[in-house]
């Protein structure tokens, strides 16, 4: 049994050159592993910027880089001479290679149109957050795959593999998102409707405020105990937490406080001393209690984002 050492990734050509040596099957295994591995960096890298960044163009960016580097990475595989002990490898990666090619042409570009338009309505956020979800498990099943792929090979030529044992990067992506899209679609709809009675409070539309007042409380009844229910990740809860304190202190104002502000609203400069102390001390509440608790859901989002999100990373020796 032979062992995988690392090895850099070889052109067409230089694997020619090295058939004629007696690790001709470690080297043509090598060519697809070190290729596929560069994709995967850059597949993990767009991802993060797909997740993590607001910047579409920046996004879509990173995208069509990625495209160029999946159509030069086809030319050289399409380039490589037969291999009589192939197994198969070569005719699985190209098939992942088409399906990155068909993600990152049309899937993730359909994501980026969505995300640019997420913030709208709770529904556009809804399909943005399934679209991503859904390529993210495409891209994690071809890569999977191609893994099988490569123990196929590796048992049809007796070579020995160091696997990875822990989780892939895709997966452990995919787990994160799974949680944090969660707990965030709860949070997006009850702070969506919370806009909207802001808003309406500027416009001194108190209709209004009344509608999103309602649709307020609704969210947060259906949404505080889903969200109670999640458990930790990875022994994190801060993001959980936050989250639900938020929609507890909103919730309590929507109840309370924020029908002192539609009063007020409707009578103008009409209120009562007591009335007008209620209106500034909902003001204040705000200000006090739902602003900060808004920016520690912000803050432990991006703890939870640093401590979990996987980095693609060099290893010594080849593990699949």
């Amino acid at each position: 049994m032979r062992t995988i050492l690392f090895l850099t990734m070889l052109t067409a050509t230089q694997w020619l050159s090295a058939q004629q040596g007696g690790d001709a099957a470690i080297r043509y295994f090598d060519f697809f592993n070190s290729a596929h591995t560069a994709l995967s960096a850059k597949n993990m890298e767009y991802l993060q910027y797909a997740v993590h960044s607001e910047e579409v163009a920046v996004i879509a960016e990173k995208r069509l880089a990625l495209l160029d580097q999946i159509n030069t990475t086809r030319q050289q595989v399409a380039a490589l001479p037969a291999f009589e002990g192939d197994a198969g490898l070569k005719a699985a990666m190209l098939k992942v290679l088409d399906t990155y090619q068909e993600l990152f042409e049309v899937s993730f570009e359909e994501v980026e149109i969505l995300k640019s338009n997420a913030q709208q309505s709770f529904d556009k956020m809804e399909a943005y957050i399934k679209a991503q979800t859904d390529a993210e498990n495409r891209m994690a099943t071809a890569a999977n795959a191609f893994v099988k792929a490569q123990r196929q090979f590796a048992t049809a030529n007796q070579i020995s593999l160091v696997e990875d044992t822990d989780q892939s990067e895709y997966d452990q992506l995919n787990a994160l998102n799974q949680y944090q899209r969660s707990l965030f679609l709860g949070h997006f709809r009850v702070n969506k409707a919370n806009s909207e009675f802001i808003a309406a409070l500027e416009k001194n539309d108190a209709e209004s405020m009344k509608a999103a007042r309602v649709a307020i409380t609704k969210a947060c009844t259906e949404a505080l105990p889903r969200m109670k229910s999640m458990a930790d990740f990875n022994g994190n809860t801060a993001y959980r937490d936050a989250v639900v304190q938020q929609a507890t202190i909103l919730d309590a104002l929507a109840r309370q406080e924020y029908i002192a502000l539609i009063r007020g609203t409707e009578k103008g400069n009409n209120l009562t001393t007591e009335e007008a102390d209620a209106y500034n001390s909902a003001v204040e509440k705000i200000n006090t209690e739902l602003n900060p608790a808004l920016e520690s859901v912000q803050q432990t989002l991006m703890e939870l984002l640093r401590a979990n999100v996987p980095k693609p990373a060099s290893r010594a020796v080849k593990q699949i």
